[in-house]
């Protein structure tokens, strides 16, 4: 018997016949997960085919904003200590009925979003509900949003292709907005955002904060510029998955893996561009 795992329905499972006792996919579908991107490879290309004849391909651009969560009373906390260390400045803050937000930003970089729920209910809490995290339920890095130039379009596609968003579009005066439900992969959601007035997450529903947040003066920061990349742990046996999930979702395309042999892990690599 041996352990594979499934393409089609990204299930891990113990097999003796090489088919996938949930859906009943076999090979190629079916194979067993190692340190390889063998499997990427060879499929890829029809990911990037569907992608195109979907209507996909161009739809989506670069990282527009990184949307971290946080414990209400540790909000600004956060906010100094990212002020601290990293080469973002901070833009302002403002409330509404679902969120408090504070924003950060560095010319040629995606945005940093740190937030408060102002509701109950929380899509990422069961991702948070582990030992070293439960003590701190609601702080997560959330949501990697990206822009799109159309995105009545990218959810009329998605949606036709089993996609799930937490919410209608969300439209107001300085742009529209979406969110995918958490990946089960990843425990990430991806944003999609369609901009009226670029930058301007302030809108006219919500109320601006007077919070003054200061830049510490370290002679550190003046080599430290902006975001590059991002990178997002699975378990070894969703690691392909995810990364497909990512290309699907965007139009990222995967580029090549390291490999790490000491800690016994693979890392693939996705690009939007050279």
């Amino acid at each position: 018997m041996s352990k594979l795992i499934c393409s089609k329905c990204m299930k891990v499972h113990t097999t003796e016949d090489g088919k996938c006792p949930a859906c009943n996919a076999g090979p190629p579908h079916v194979y067993a997960y190692e340190n390889s991107d063998n499997f990427l490879r060879e499929h890829i290309p029809e990911i990037l085919q569907e992608r195109k004849e979907s209507g996909l391909e161009g739809l989506v651009g670069g990282l527009a904003c990184v949307i971290i969560n946080t414990e209400p009373d540790t909000q600004k906390a956060a906010l100094a200590e990212l002020l601290q260390y990293t080469g973002l400045e901070f833009q302002g803050a403002f409330t509404n009925t679902e969120y408090t937000t504070g924003i950060l930003t560095r010319r040629g970089s995606a945005d940093f979003l740190v937030r408060s729920r102002n509701k109950k209910g929380n899509p990422f809490a069961a991702f948070n509900n582990f030992p070293k995290s439960m003590h701190i339920p609601n702080t997560r890095l959330e949501t990697f949003v990206f822009n799109t130039k159309d995105i009545e379009e990218y959810v009329s596609i998605q949606e036709s292709r089993g996609v799930q968003f937490l919410t209608d579009i969300i439209h107001t005066d300085t742009y529209s907005f979406v969110q995918t439900i958490p990946s089960s992969y990843t425990g990430n959601s991806l944003g999609f955002i369609e901009w009226e007035n670029k930058g301007d997450y302030i809108t006219s529903q919500s109320d601006e904060l007077p919070w003054q947040m200061e830049k510490p003066h370290k002679d550190y920061l003046k080599n430290i510029k902006e975001l590059d990349h991002t990178a997002t742990r699975v378990r070894a046996q969703d690691r392909d998955a995810a990364i497909i999930e990512f290309m699907e979702l965007t139009n990222y395309n995967f580029d090549f893996a390291i490999y790490v042999k000491l800690f016994n892990s693979i890392t693939n690599v996705a690009r939007l561009s050279a």
